[in-house]
């Protein structure tokens, strides 16, 4: 597995960049109503079920559909599924596997450049603790194994809680992971 370096994003650093972003962004319309994504034509009607189905993104260079979800068939309590993008709609989600789910909650999907893919794992109920996961996706034979972020007082995961990681990549190359954390300060 390749190496990732992380890094804290300084203030100032983080501002302009923010600006930079700000000034090239595209100008959208106004939110049109809410779809269900069951209503696109040909998309899997197992996408929403009455299960805990939540977490959804999108990866940005496949398009399939990650979501966290306790569904019959995962490994338990939550786990991360996927429904593959084939090209018009999403086909019927799959569990992401071993590699990735396991007896703990999986939630908190974050597909990023280069196969890589962030979520985290712990026990929700509880108060229990969290912590931020990279795995490397391979487009034709998985996962492999999940390994957890560095650890300590001052690293990414600590002895709170750590969720909804994000990988952002800035147009001259840094690369910082922003994450949620329950820790003090």
């Amino acid at each position: 597995m390749e190496k990732v370096k992380y890094a804290w994003p300084a203030g100032l650093a983080l501002v302009l960049g923010l600006t930079a972003s700000i000034a090239s962004a595209k100008e959208f319309g106004e939110w049109g109503a809410p779809d269900s994504v069951e209503a696109l034509s040909g998309s899997s009607s197992a996408l929403n079920t009455s299960s805990g189905d939540g977490c959804p993104i999108l990866d940005p260079y496949t398009h399939d559909l990650y979501m966290a979800s306790n569904r019959p068939g995962g490994k338990g309590g939550q786990d991360i599924w996927i429904a593959r993008w084939n090209g018009s709609s999403w086909d019927a989600p799959v569990n992401a596997g071993d590699n990735i789910n396991t007896a703990a909650d999986e939630f908190c999907p974050s597909p990023a450049r280069g196969n890589r893919f962030f979520f985290v794992r712990g026990q929700i109920a509880g108060g229990g603790n969290t912590d931020i996961y990279v795995s490397k996706r391979h487009p034709q034979n998985g996962f492999e194994p999940a390994q957890r972020l560095p650890t300590g007082d001052d690293a990414i995961n600590s002895p709170a809680q750590e969720w909804s990681p994000s990988w952002f990549e800035t147009a001259g190359g840094s690369q910082v992971l922003y994450f949620s954390s329950t820790r003090e300060g």
